[in-house]
């Protein structure tokens, strides 16, 4: 019999770090951190925001400037939390995180590709924009061939242009252009679709799964915490 240490534990800690630069504490808390909590009762989030990065990341360049710090996020993070969530559908840092530290360490972008996968084998990608990388690497190497298409909502470059209310439409098409590429399934690609909660809109809208990859890493981390709760019985026979 195995035994299993930890589960009557009240909470366990995650650790969010966000690729957008928030000054204001409690907006940063209410964004992601409020949203993870109202799903997972069980869970504490302690929320991270880089600094000098305004505009987050969603090109090469701000992926170039943006690795380090979040690589600094991790480091400190590790010893405060049970497991670690980069808040950004590429990954950046997710590799060379895994590397610095044993505490889970969660990618929103490989989260919500693995999850995507349970619901089907052709899945549509609603990117945030048309900028390269046009399919983030871990969600390409996830996918592989389960990947059928990909959409973004015209006029939008970053999470600024994702937010305003004049392009949500333009959500709303892109969402409708994927499924009629006859998708199983819809993986948002930007998280900052998890900021507006446009997840069960799109899902109603288009009577499809539509995962949101903030809600699908959280997810994640909560099942590797959990895994690492459980020790293998004593070798010793009674």
């Amino acid at each position: 019999m195995i035994k299993i240490m930890g589960f009557r534990r009240l909470g366990y800690k995650i650790g969010l770090i966000r690729v957008r630069t928030v000054s204001d504490d409690e907006l940063r808390k209410r964004v992601f951190g409020r949203m993870i909590e109202e799903f997972f009762p069980n869970v504490k989030v302690v929320s991270y925001c880089i600094e000098g990065q305004p505009e987050g990341i969603y090109d090469e360049e701000t992926m170039r400037k943006g690795i380090p710090k979040i690589l600094d996020a991790i480091k400190k993070l590790e010893q405060e939390v049970d497991a670690i969530i980069i808040g950004c559908c590429s990954d950046p840092g997710l590799e060379e995180g895994r590397k610095l530290v044993r505490t889970p360490l969660i990618g929103a972008g490989a989260a919500v590709a693995a999850v995507a996968l349970q619901y089907g084998s052709r899945v549509g990608l609603l990117a945030e924009n048309d900028l390269p990388p046009l399919v983030p690497p871990s969600i390409k190497r996830i996918l592989g061939d389960n990947l059928i298409a990909r959409e973004s909502p015209r006029n939008v470059r970053d999470a600024y242009d994702l937010f305003n209310p004049k392009n949500r439409n333009e959500i709303f098409e892109a969402a409708e252009r994927l499924k009629k590429r006859n998708v199983d399934v819809i993986a948002l690609g930007c998280t900052g679709y998890s900021v507006l909660r446009i997840a069960p809109v799109l899902a109603e809208r288009l009577q499809i799964p539509v995962i949101d990859p903030m809600i699908a890493a959280a997810s994640m981390a909560v099942a590797m915490i959990y895994s690492k709760s459980i020790q293998p019985p004593n070798s010793r026979h009674e």
